[in-house]
């Protein structure tokens, strides 16, 4: 009995010490979820301390497609491999150099390509095996195959090195001078680079390509092959954007998780890239990303005021005679300024790289109105330009009114020469008159 009743204590008393330790756990230090809840917080922010969106991307750039103002800026000039996002310039010039009924042979340099690729995944694929450029453009930037890459370069070029060629050649036309691509595809090469900046620029100029933008606005796609067909959908649905959107995707280890992309707003494109991003597991981060500087950019980033009208931009230098044809010559420094705002946005690109360049025309003081232009100012922010009338500040009068003095003086002094002038003549004209006078009193005999 004494043992039946001093095991039910026992038991007692630890199941009462499990539940207090239970409690202690959930309970005790309710500062330390405080704390855990401001971490979480921290992680989701979105928006940095100067009002910038905060990505996961190494490198991003948004930037104005009509005008090329860039609105966002994230280490757009730091070197870095485009992976396959490199496809939009092999989509660019296939589309130049061919159209959709050209046929295509299997390659053995499309043989020889790695995944993603059409026949690692879902081959073997005969050498000789046609496809139409319809569904090579499809393959190439819907499901981003490799060997289709390489394909396209030996179908245009007639060989992988020609092409690469043409690519860089391309890229010369385009002024670019931090990219430089050694494939067709994008597989990982130490020596196939760019920048997020200069992909912008490719990106523009080959989704603005009718074919290209055609395939890049298709939800999905069937690619057919020597097993079968292979159903496809566009990278686009990851997107939350409910207007017109074009992406391209790429991933190696070494690039990170890339996106190219193009959106459009009531009429607005804007375009976007974001480099070096995460890759997890349901591909959302990189997609996130973008979502999140092409919401910004559409919906928060403003112009601020460079110059407020009526600002002072530049000095300009007029020599002219006071007494317009004779006389010293004399430097008159005139205030320009500009008459209306001058916008751009705000960011560390734009601050740095800023330029004002002011061309005065050569204005004679004697004509200058503070209602008519005497030149422009240029202001440009890398590729974005506009060009604004500029004005003096001062007007003829103003400027001659320095000279009342030497106007008086010349006044006076011709004045008082006209006066002995005259004097001189009346004497003359006198003397004169005496002279016939005396002539007639006295005649010569």
């Amino acid at each position: 009995m004494f043992d039946h009743l001093w095991k039910k204590t026992v038991i007692f008393t630890l199941s009462a010490a499990l539940m207090l330790s239970a409690t202690t756990g959930v309970y005790a230090v309710p500062e330390e979820e405080s704390d855990t809840d401001d971490s979480e917080a921290e992680e989701v922010a979105i928006i940095d301390e100067e009002g910038f969106p905060i990505i996961r991307g190494e490198m991003g750039i948004t930037i104005d497609v009509e005008t090329g103002e860039i609105l966002y800026a994230k280490n757009i000039d730091k070197k870095a491999y485009p992976a396959s996002t490199s496809k939009i310039i092999t989509g660019l010039l296939f589309a130049e150099n061919s159209d959709k009924e050209d046929v295509l042979s299997y390659t053995e340099n499309a043989l020889a390509q790695p995944s993603y690729s059409l026949n690692t995944d879902y081959g073997p694929i005969p050498l000789g095996y046609e496809m139409t450029g319809k569904s090579a453009m499809e393959a190439l930037l819907i499901y981003s195959a490799n060997d289709v890459a390489a394909m396209v370069g030996d179908h245009v070029a007639g060989d992988g090195e020609s092409f690469v060629q043409m690519i860089n050649d391309r890229f010369d036309e385009m002024g670019l001078e931090n990219t430089s691509f050694t494939n067709a595809s994008g597989t990982h090469d130490e020596d196939h680079y760019t920048t997020a900046y200069e992909l912008s620029v490719i990106t523009r100029e080959a989704l603005s390509n009718p074919w290209v933008e055609e395939v890049l606005l298709t939800e999905s796609v069937v690619i057919p092959t020597p097993r079968g067909t292979v159903p496809w959908e566009n990278a686009r649905r990851k997107v939350a954007n409910g207007d017109p959107v074009l992406v391209k995707t790429g991933y190696t280890p070494a690039a990170g998780r890339c996106l190219v992309a193009i959106y459009e707003r009531d009429g607005r494109k804007i375009a976007g890239i974001v480099l070096n991003s995460e890759y997890n597991h349901g591909d959302t981060m990189v997609f996130e990303d973008m979502d999140r500087i092409m919401d910004w950019s559409f919906d928060e980033a403003e112009r601020t005021p460079y110059f407020e009208a009526g600002d002072r931009v530049d000095t300009l230098e007029v020599e002219y005679r006071p007494l317009r044809f004779f006389g010293p010559v004399h430097t008159a420094e005139v205030p320009v300024t500009i008459q209306e705002e001058v916008l751009y946005f705000e960011n560390d690109i734009n601050e740095e790289e800023i330029h004002v360049a002011v061309e005065l025309k050569d204005v004679s003081p004697f004509s200058m109105d503070p209602e008519e232009p005497v030149g422009t100012a240029s202001i440009q922010e890398r590729e974005a330009k506009e060009s604004y009338a500029v004005y003096p500040e001062v007007s003829r009068g103003d400027i001659l009114s320095n000279h009342i003095g030497l106007y008086i003086g010349t006044g006076l002094g011709g004045l008082i020469g006209l006066v002995a002038l005259a004097g001189l003549i009346g004497f003359i004209i006198r003397f004169n008159g005496r002279l016939r006078k005396k002539r007639r009193q006295y005649p010569r005999f």
